[in-house]
């Protein structure tokens, strides 16, 4: 909790045995297999695969949360797979829009969007602090697989694009590396991207966004 408050980040390995990660791909795979979405990236997965629920809250994850923060509740939910095959990169930026249930014009939320019947919305930067991230990662991830790349210390404020420019042409970044059944903490606005996959090693990663606002 302590370099997530401080670095914007943190990793912890083997929150999921090996077991619990079988479960869990099984799940995935039996949805994905029955319906016509693209596997590489799922919103609302938890509101679709409701048994993914108790799998992915096991006693380990459900401690975790509550040291951080005993006010959290889950309010995004999202499923990202780099396939062996996949050759894409993701540009340096700042996860900013949140997920809500329903539209309301409020002062200081600007930036509405609707996809797949989710509204979403730029929040205040008060809320996006408040708020963490848990990516629980269902392979190991290396920089050779699209690991994701960070720079420390940036989760604090929401930058112009030409301060990212600045920042990100001038810092040597952070790659998370993270073992099979390990979980990475984030910030939301913690600068982060991730590079193509070099060695057709697949990438499989939950996303999950908590907050007590």
């Amino acid at each position: 909790h302590k370099k997530l408050v401080k670095n914007g980040f943190s990793i912890i390995n083997d929150v999921y045995t090996k077991k619990e990660l079988h479960t869990i791909g099984k799940e995935l795979h039996m949805y994905f297999s029955n319906c016509e979405e693209s596997t590489f990236g799922k919103r609302r997965l938890l509101q679709d695969i409701p048994s993914l629920k108790p799998l992915l809250f096991n006693e380990n994850l459900k401690l975790l949360i509550n040291t951080i923060d005993p006010n959290a509740f889950q309010v995004k939910s999202i499923f990202f797979d780099k396939p062996e095959d996949a050759n894409w990169f993701v540009s340096w930026h700042q996860d900013v829009p949140i997920n809500i249930k329903e539209r309301k014009e409020t002062v200081g939320f600007t930036s509405w969007t609707k996809k797949q019947d989710i509204h979403s919305v730029c929040p205040p930067d008060e809320v996006l602090q408040n708020m963490f991230t848990i990516r629980i990662h269902l392979d190991e991830t290396t920089s050779q697989n699209g690991a994701l790349k960070v720079i420390s210390g940036t989760h604090n404020k929401r930058f112009t694009s030409e301060e990212l420019t600045a920042i990100t042409s001038n810092t040597t970044p952070t790659i998370i590396e993270v073992q099979e059944g390990g979980i990475q903490l984030m910030k939301p606005l913690l600068l982060h991207a991730s590079s193509k996959v070099l060695n057709q090693k697949r990438r499989r990663v939950i996303h999950l966004e908590f907050s007590s606002t």
